[in-house]
C-alpha cells in the first residue's frame, strides 16, 4: 500500500484534492455576515415559512439586521413578508408544526416591505436579542402566512449578526481560535520530536522505515489542516465571513490525515512489517482502502456544500455524519477481522501478544469518531457540540499519532516483532516499499 503512496504520487493526490476545494470553496463558505436566496409563495400554497440562518448568542444583548431584495419576478407593490425569530427552547416544537402554525411561537417579529425596483434592497430590519441565564441559539425565518403570495418569488437576503461585544463568532465557535492555536502547537511539537528521532535513525541506519515516512506525512497533513483552519478563523474574527478556500482545505486535509492513520493501522493489522506472507494481502486491499478514503472526502465536501442548516452545529452533522459513522464502523470491523486472522496464523507468541494490544489500542481510534459523533448528536446541547467534536477529534488524532510515533521510534515491543529490527542499510529494507523487504516469517 505504501508503495502506491510514494511522496511524488501523494503530492499529486494532495494537489488534486486541494484543487477540488478551490472549485467549490465559494459555495461552502460559512459566516455570520450571511447571505442567501429562497423561494416563497405560489398559487397552490396557503402560506409557507423559510429558514434563513441561526446564531448562538452569549449572555448579554446581541444585535441583528437583515435586508431583502426580490430577484424575480417584479415585486407587487403590496408584497409583504414577516420575519420570525425563534428561541432554541421552542425550536423542536416549532419544527414539528405546519409552517403557518409556527408564527405564534416566535419571540420577535419584523415586517418586511419591498421596493418596486428589483435592483434595490429593502430597509434593514433590525433588532436585538437578550439572554441573562445561559447562552441561547436563535433561529431566523421568513413567512408569507399572513398574506399568502399568489406568485412564487425568488428572494435574496443578507444579514449581520453579532455578539454584544461585536464578535461575529456564534457561541458554538467562541474560543475556537485560541484552541486551534494550541492544537497547532501540539502538532508542531509532535512533528519536531519525530524529526529529531528520525534524524538519529537516519544517522545510525541510513534510511527511515516506510511506516515512519508515512506517519511523517500524516502528521504534516494534519498540521496543514489545523493551520488552514486557523487562517479561516482569524479572518472570520475580523470580517464575519472568514476564508472559504482555507476552511474547505482544512476539512479535506483533516479527512485525508484521518484516512492515512486508519490505513496505517489497517496495513499493520494485516501483517505489513510483521509477516512476509501477508504482504500480498495488504497490496490487494489497496483499491478498497483508496475507494473508502475517496468516499470520505466526497462526503465531507458534500456536507460543506450544503452549508448552514437549522440542525447543523458542527461539521458533518446530520445524514452525512451518520453515513461517515457507518463507514468508520465498517472499517473497524474489517480491521478487527484481518488483524485477528493475522494473529491466528502466527505461531510467534510475542507477536500474538503484541497484536492483542495493538487491536485494543487501534479499536479506541477507530471507534472514537463514531462514539463522539453519536454522543454529541444525541445528548449534547447544540451550542456546545462544535467544541466537543473539534476537541474530541484533536485528542483522537494527536493521541494516535503520538502513540504510533512512540511505537515506531522507540525500540519497544513493535520494534522487536517487526521488520523495524532488521537492518535498513544496503541488503535490508529499502526505502518506501522498495524492491527488497526483510520481514520475520512465522
Amino acid at each position: 500500500m505504501f508503495g502506491f503512496l510514494r511522496p511524488k504520487r501523494l503530492a499529486y493526490l494532495v494537489v488534486l484534492l486541494f484543487s477540488l476545494a478551490a472549485v467549490f470553496c465559494i459555495q461552502t463558505a460559512e459566516s455570520k455576515k450571511s447571505s442567501g436566496t429562497f423561494t416563497i409563495g405560489g398559487a397552490k400554497t396557503n402560506g409557507s415559512m423559510q429558514y434563513l440562518t441561526k446564531f448562538g448568542f452569549r449572555i448579554g444583548r446581541g444585535p441583528f439586521k437583515f435586508r431583502f431584495k426580490v430577484v424575480r419576478p417584479m415585486p407587487d407593490p403590496k408584497m409583504e413578508l414577516k420575519m420570525h425569530v425563534f428561541l432554541d427552547n421552542h425550536w423542536e416544537e416549532v419544527s414539528s408544526l405546519d409552517d403557518c402554525k409556527r408564527p405564534p411561537l416566535s419571540m420577535v417579529k419584523r415586517k418586511i416591505t419591498f421596493r418596486d425596483n428589483m435592483k434595490e434592497w429593502s430597509e434593514w430590519s433590525t433588532g436585538s436579542l437578550s439572554q441573562t441565564v445561559r447562552p441561547h441559539v436563535w433561529y431566523f425565518t421568513v413567512s408569507d402566512c399572513e398574506r399568502p403570495l399568489p406568485v412564487q418569488y425568488k428572494v435574496q437576503w443578507e444579514a449581520i449578526v453579532q455578539q454584544e461585544d461585536g464578535s461575529h463568532f456564534s457561541e458554538e465557535l467562541y474560543g475556537t481560535l485560541t484552541l486551534t492555536v494550541l492544537q497547532l502547537l501540539c502538532y508542531g511539537a509532535l512533528l519536531g520530536w519525530m524529526f529529531v528521532k528520525g534524524m538519529k535513525h537516519m544517522k545510525s541506519e541510513g534510511k527511515l522505515h516506510p511506516v515512519v515516512q508515512f506517519l511523517f506525512v500524516s502528521i504534516a497533513v494534519q498540521m496543514a489542516s489545523t493551520a488552514f483552519h486557523l487562517l479561516h478563523l482569524f479572518a472570520y474574527s475580523y470580517n464575519g465571513t472568514g476564508l472559504g478556500f482555507f476552511d474547505t482545505l482544512a476539512e479535506i486535509a483533516g479527512t485525508c490525515a484521518q484516512f492515512f492513520i486508519s490505513s496505517l493501522l489497517m496495513t499493520i493489522g494485516m501483517g505489513y512489517t510483521l509477516t512476509h506472507a501477508k504482504l500480498n494481502t495488504v497490496q490487494g486491499a489497496l483499491p478498497a482502502a483508496v475507494a473508502i478514503g475517496a468516499v470520505n472526502v466526497l462526503l465531507v465536501w458534500w456536507g460543506k456544500l450544503k452549508g448552514d442548516s437549522s440542525f447543523k452545529f458542527h461539521e458533518n452533522e446530520g445524514t452525512v455524519g451518520w453515513v461517515i459513522l457507518a463507514i468508520r464502523v465498517g472499517v473497524w470491523v474489517w480491521f478487527v477481522v484481518t488483524s485477528l486472522q493475522t494473529q491466528k496464523e502466527s505461531s510467534n507468541y510475542q507477536l500474538k501478544a503484541f497484536l492483542k494490544k495493538f487491536i485494543t489500542a487501534s479499536t479506541l481510534y477507530f471507534l472514537a469518531y463514531p462514539v463522539l459523533f453519536g454522543v454529541t448528536s444525541l445528548w449534547i446541547a447544540p451550542y456546545v457540540r462544535h467544541k466537543v467534536m473539534v476537541n474530541g477529534i484533536f485528542l483522537m488524532q494527536c493521541g494516535s499519532m503520538a502513540w504510533l510515533g512512540a511505537l515506531f521510534m522507540l525500540k519497544g515491543e513493535y520494534f522487536q516483532v517487526s521488520s523495524m529490527s532488521s537492518s535498513i542499510l544496503p541488503g535490508g529494507m529499502s526505502n518506501f516499499m522498495g524492491n527488497r523487504l526483510n520481514t520475520h516469517a512465522d
